[in-house]
């Protein structure tokens, strides 16, 4: 008789804006790794934009309790402190925006100030304080000691922001900082599926608890904060100012984590540059079960390319549009169906990929597909699957075509170049003619489609299983739950380098 393990085996699955809500691929990874232990029990603490979203997965009868903490409610913070609280709110806040903010700081100064402001958010009402005056007062006072036009790139003049700015980045902190404030779960191990405010729970459990925990990487989370950035209207000490914060509680999670799980060898690169050890790094490959994606034996009429993932700009799915308008060009008739929705707060992309197809006539060349409800169906739709991401970690849109014996044409971003080996056509990023060339050259020779589809299902069951995967996985839990001070030059190799 199978028995389940006593409760200082359990784990705490930490997400971003993620599982159970999102269908997107991290969540995938998510439900993947839970229904895969059925020998663990599982917490899943989920950072939502706000609550009331109708989830999108149904947990796995192993999960004991779902937390949800809302980063982006608008609803009252309470009573703004005074007296000790308040003394003691502004030498702790004063020494955290000291540390992000200033010329070099050292690491150890972030972390203590940081966990000061974990154990006042333990005991009074953080929100309520990061909404006061003596919150917006700190950071304008910090840009008078060391302005941030004086060092950082793309300020030409040495200026004092405005206390606007000030009040922006005090929102936007006292949104981010919100997990500070959630009771520390109380399990053995906490894992994050990504660096940045997951990580927030996970120092939290350490620090109350000495609750060791796991980095999972698929995306790099800094890197995709500098992307996402580009797009925002704030002015340059904003920008600034939030993205020094990111960078210094990346590096601090990468220090305080047992091991770092990256879905890919590409993030490494990044992880190292954030302080990681090195010895502390093992790579974990995602996973597809082929028995879900067996082999798309039949292709359509009509020239198609397929498009699966989120409707995003790290998708580029502009890109994507203007690429086809020269596929056409040459491979008249050809069609391109795109499956998928814009995420919360993001239609408006969507309708700025509309309005580019309408500008350049295709219309009736371009079709927007929704969610779909299979994605071997999806694969099947097409003659060849594409990728025109700028941004990406080891994409299961990208293995799970190729399990379906579909070629695909795919960006050289994250940890893409890796999956697809010479199974593949991979393309620059931003790159419409080189992007369009690829798929022009797969739609005019059948033969060679039909190779690259079943090189690429050979390579995913050769490399990228999900039992495999699960198998990878649970030897970092092990390793870990085992002792906290494990060797990680002892782990035994867990996958094959690509």
């Amino acid at each position: 008789m199978f028995v389940l393990p006593s409760p200082a085996q359990q784990v705490a699955l930490v997400t971003e804006g993620g599982y159970p809500y999102s269908a997107g691929g991290v969540s995938v990874w998510c439900d993947q790794v839970i229904s895969g232990m059925p020998q663990r029990l599982f917490e899943v603490v989920s950072l939502v934009g706000a609550q009331g979203q109708p989830p999108a997965f149904e947990l796995p009868g192993n999960v004991q309790r779902l937390t949800s903490v809302a980063l982006w409610s608008q609803e009252s913070a309470g009573r703004a402190p005074r007296g000790r609280a308040l003394a003691r709110f502004v030498e702790v806040f004063s020494r955290l925006i000291g540390a992000a903010f200033g010329p070099g700081p050292a690491p150890g100064d972030f972390a203590s100030a940081l966990r000061g402001l974990y154990e006042y958010a333990q005991t009074e009402e953080l929100r309520a304080a990061m909404r006061s005056e003596q919150a917006v007062r700190i950071i304008s006072e910090s840009w008078r000691v060391w302005p941030p036009s004086s060092e950082d790139p793309g300020s030409l003049n040495r200026w004092i922001p405005p206390v606007g700015d000030a009040v922006i980045v005090a929102i936007w902190l006292e949104h981010m900082l919100r997990p500070l404030s959630l009771q520390a779960p109380t399990v053995d191990l906490v894992h994050c599926a990504s660096n940045g405010l997951a990580g927030l729970v996970a120092l939290g459990a350490k620090w109350t608890y000495g609750t060791p925990f796991v980095v999972s990487e698929h995306g790099v989370y800094l890197r995709e904060r500098y992307l996402a950035h580009r797009e925002t209207t704030y002015s340059w000490a904003v920008k600034s100012a939030l993205l020094r914060f990111t960078r210094a509680l990346t590096v601090l999670v990468y220090a305080e984590a047992a091991l770092i799980a990256p879905g890919n060898m590409y993030n490494r690169r990044w992880e190292l540059n954030g302080g990681a050890d090195p010895e502390a790094i093992v790579t974990v490959y995602n996973g597809v079960d082929p028995e879900q994606f067996p082999v798309c034996d039949v292709e359509p009429a009509e020239p198609t390319l397929v498009y699966m993932g989120r409707i995003d700009p790290l998708k580029d799915i502009e890109g994507l549009i203007r690429s086809f308008a020269l596929v056409v060009a040459q491979v008249p008739g050809s069609r391109l169906r795109i499956f998928g929705t814009a995420p919360p707060r993001r239609e408006d992309y969507l309708e700025r990929c509309i309005a580019l197809i309408g500008e350049l006539k295709l219309d009736k060349r371009i079709s927007f597909e929704g969610r779909s409800e299979s994605a071997h169906e999806a694969y099947a739709a097409g003659q060849v699957v594409v990728l025109s991401s700028i941004s990406e970690g080891f994409p299961y849109t990208v293995i799970e075509a190729m399990c379906s014996g579909r070629a695909t044409v795919s960006t050289d971003v994250g940890g893409v170049a890796e999956a697809v080996g010479d199974a593949g056509i991979v393309v620059p990023a931003r790159n419409a003619e080189a992007l369009a060339a690829a798929c022009i050259s797969l739609l005019r020779d059948a033969k060679e489609r039909h190779r690259l589809g079943a090189a690429a299902r050979s390579r995913v069951l050769d490399r990228f299983t999900l039992a495999h995967s699960i198998r990878s996985l649970e030897a970092v839990y092990k390793s870990v739950l085992e002792s906290e001070t494990a060797d990680p030059i002892a782990l035994p190799r867990l996958v094959r380098p690509a």
